[in-house]
């Protein structure tokens, strides 16, 4: 992980949504792509990944130091994918 990243990790963490905002640019497109490839419909595609990032907002302050930021979300988006879609049958 570039210590750039590990940077932004810490300032989001501690609320700084500008901080955040660079993640979200960096890791957006990966995001979108994942969530594509598990519901292959735009909208919840994008309702997926939005959720996914707003659940890997509030749970930064307990992100491991030195973990790598992409696949911790990318494990957030895979489950928050699984419950949308569940919600949907229902």
């Amino acid at each position: 992980m570039a210590t750039c990243e590990a940077e932004l990790i810490e300032r989001a963490a501690q609320g700084d949504q500008e901080a955040f905002r660079q993640l979200w640019e960096a890791h957006h497109a990966a995001a979108m792509a994942a969530a594509w490839r598990l519901c292959h419909q735009r909208a919840l595609a994008e309702e997926i990944t939005q959720g996914a990032f707003l659940l890997a907002w509030r749970g930064l302050p307990r992100f491991q130091k030195g973990s790598a930021f992409r696949p911790w979300l990318m494990r957030i988006l895979y489950r928050h994918a699984l419950d949308v879609m569940e919600k949907q049958r229902t």
